[in-house]
Parts: C-alpha cells; sequence; structure tokens
C-alpha cells in the first residue's frame, strides 16, 4: 500500500538494503522514524523522507564491492561481523551518520581495484603475442624489419612510462591521473 504514511523498514533497521545485482529502498512520508538504536540513552531516529545517503551507500556497496564501515570480515567465524565502532563519521553508510562524502579509504576501495584490474589486463594483453612469438623459439626482433622494430621499441617505452607515471599516481592516491 503505497498511501502508508508510517515508516517502514527493511530487516527492521534498514532504509536500504544491498544487493549483488539491484538495491532495494523504502522512503515514505515520515518525517521522525525509530530505529532500534540508543545514543546516550537516547533513541536514534532517521528522516524517512530522505533516503539519498542510504541509496548512494547500497550502490557503491553493489557496484564496487565496498563494505559499510560497521562490518567487516572476521577470519575466525568465517563471515561478516558488525561492529559500530567505525559507523560514524563521513560515511553515506549507516545510521550513525548524515554525510554523503566518502572517506579517504572508501574512496581507495573503489578506484585501486579498477585500476589493478585494468593495469593486470594490460599487461595480459599486451605480453600475451611477445611470449607466444618466443614460445616458437623467435624473437621479436628476428621477426620484424629494422623500422618496424624501432617503431616496436619506441612505442614499448612510451607504455613502460605510462606504466611507471601510473604506478606512482596511484602511490599519491591521484586516481584520475593514474588512469591516463
Amino acid at each position: 500500500d503505497f498511501s502508508h504514511t508510517e515508516m517502514m523498514l527493511l530487516d527492521r533497521k534498514h532504509q536500504v538494503v544491498s544487493f549483488p545485482d539491484m538495491v532495494i529502498g523504502v522512503q515514505t512520508e515520515e518525517e521522525n522514524v525509530r530505529v532500534p538504536y540508543k545514543c546516550n540513552q537516547r533513541g536514534l531516529s532517521v528522516d524517512g523522507r530522505d533516503v539519498t545517503r542510504q541509496l548512494l551507500g547500497g550502490m557503491i556497496q553493489s557496484v564496487w564491492g565496498v563494505l559499510p564501515t560497521d562490518q567487516f570480515w572476521s577470519q575466525s567465524h568465517r563471515r561478516l561481523e558488525t561492529d559500530y565502532m567505525w559507523a560514524t563519521g563521513r560515511t553515506p553508510f549507516g545510521l550513525f551518520s548524515d554525510s554523503v562524502e566518502l572517506s579517504f579509504i572508501q574512496t581507495d576501495g573503489i578506484y585501486k581495484p579498477q585500476l589493478y584490474q585494468l593495469i593486470n589486463q594490460t599487461l595480459s594483453h599486451v605480453l600475451e603475442p611477445l611470449l607466444s612469438v618466443r614460445s616458437y623459439g623467435f624473437e621479436l626482433y628476428h621477426l620484424l624489419d629494422d623500422y618496424d622494430y624501432a617503431e616496436f621499441v619506441v612505442r614499448w617505452n612510451l607504455f613502460r612510462f605510462k606504466l611507471k607515471e601510473c604506478g606512482e599516481d596511484m602511490s599519491l592516491h591521484e586516481w584520475t591521473d593514474a588512469y591516463h
């Protein structure tokens, strides 16, 4: 019933639930919705009319695989555990923050795997033909004439330079520069 004005929560705690292929959110007309948490003996409430921050967190979780700040992997239990000590601060996750900004570690968790995957894919595509030629007992300079080999060496050196620059930009967390 979409005319229902009282707040409905998913799992009795969340306005948004994230899945690997979708994010489900509930937005209602209720302004002050109580959730089952307390701080300093006062009940915590959220604004049911604004689900923007929670949807952003859900999309970050689904698309890039960044965990909410209150969850961590427990190796001893071999499952996700919850610890609300880290659920505050500049994060779009959870009930204890009102920020839509991402912290450094969350931005890092979004960009770094993408860049590593891109570098891995690029190196695989570049090295595969070179290793294939070598497996037949040839070197590239045996198969190309002098002009083509010189052009290959120039391009190879440019490729190595760009990889080095990418590594330096990644070490400085300059993600947009690292893509170029």
